[in-house]
């Protein structure tokens, strides 16, 4: 199975290796902070399942030196700190814990190009949280790939809340708690927030 235009990709970033498009999210947690004051904070535990352009038009059938080139693969995610864990599961999968913490007039990307989640200073005060649809061609690869796209959204913020689509909201007028989605194959529309903060 050729994988090396996909190592290579990575090579060439890096520490900015998350914005390939080699990885997929499956079962997992993000949890979302946004301050009123413009300061983030971000985490994804879960599994992320490794794809090449080769692997989507194919089903992938891995050998021992498919495993061990893939499993190479840490080596390269371990350059990124904001990795607080990584254990390849086998079968192209890895189980991580990410967090990241920042401003978000300077934005983040969770694996961009998927657009798994992205944080996005759209004006000086204005930020939206999305994370991308998933789209007929994307739920055929996952499906041909008994990927098991699950998994759980929660932002929480004591900024102003503009706009959402949440299918569960905090109580107590958005006092305490938390904005949360559940993710699945066939959810739509795909998770937005638009906030007002102070940049």
């Amino acid at each position: 199975m050729k994988r090396v235009m996909s190592i290579v990709c990575l090579l060439a970033l890096g520490s900015m290796f998350l914005l390939s498009s080699c990885f997929y999210p499956e079962k997992f947690q993000i949890k979302i902070n946004i301050d009123k004051n413009g300061d983030y904070s971000f985490s994804y535990d879960g599994t992320l399942f490794y794809l090449t352009e080769e692997d989507d038009k194919e089903k992938i059938v891995l050998n021992d030196k498919d495993e061990q080139t893939i499993k190479k693969l840490e080596v390269i995610m371990r350059k990124d700190s904001s990795f607080q864990e990584i254990k390849y599961l086998g079968n192209s999968r890895f189980k991580v814990i990410y967090k990241k913490e920042g401003r978000t007039k300077e934005g983040m990307a969770f694996f961009q190009e998927n657009s798994i989640i992205n944080i996005e200073p759209v004006a000086l005060d204005v930020v939206i949280i999305k994370a991308g649809p998933m789209g007929k061609e994307l739920a055929d690869v996952f499906k041909k790939h008994n990927i098991k796209l699950e998994g759980t959204i929660s932002v929480t913020t004591n900024a102003t809340v503009i706009q959402h689509n949440a299918t569960t909201t905090p109580p107590f007028f958005g006092f305490s708690g938390a904005y949360g989605w559940q993710i699945k194959p066939d959810d739509l529309p795909h998770p937005v927030m638009i906030l007002k903060v102070s940049q």
